[in-house]
Formats: C-alpha cells, sequence, structure tokens
C-alpha cells in the first residue's frame, strides 16, 4: 500500500521569476529537497520538494519548495 499524503503546512521560497501568458506552455518538475522529522507525530514525517516551472522557451518562470505530511514507512519484520 502506497504511503497517505496529509495535508500541506504551505510553502517556503516562493518566486515568479518571469510573467506566464495565456498560450505558454509551462512544464514542471518536483524533486525531494528535504525530509524532516516530525516529533509530535513518530508516524508521519515531513517532505520538502523544490518544484520549478519552465515555459515552451525553456526559460525559468516560477520556483517554490513545498511541504507535505507523509506517513512513515513501517519496516517489515
Amino acid at each position: 500500500r502506497p504511503a497517505q499524503w496529509g495535508p500541506s503546512p504551505g510553502f517556503e521560497k516562493i518566486r515568479w521569476l518571469k510573467p506566464v501568458f495565456v498560450d505558454d506552455v509551462i512544464s514542471y518538475k518536483s524533486r525531494v529537497h528535504e525530509k524532516r522529522d516530525v516529533r509530535s507525530r513518530p508516524n508521519v514525517g515531513l517532505l520538502l520538494s523544490m518544484n520549478e516551472g519552465t515555459n515552451q522557451h525553456g526559460e525559468l518562470v516560477f520556483s517554490v519548495i513545498s511541504k507535505m505530511f507523509v506517513e512513515r514507512r513501517v519496516p517489515l519484520g
């Protein structure tokens, strides 16, 4: 069973670097930036992801670090 994703406690470092227009095509990528323990909830971790969007010209138009609570994996055995 996949881990359950919980609520988001928000975002960090939101940057709009270039204007985005109606006919633009935005490509989006996301990668894990950091993982943190949550002391008050040992069955949950905080996952920070770096998210970036580029337009059809390959120009970076936005970036943001998103935060999401994620159920921790329990080791088998």
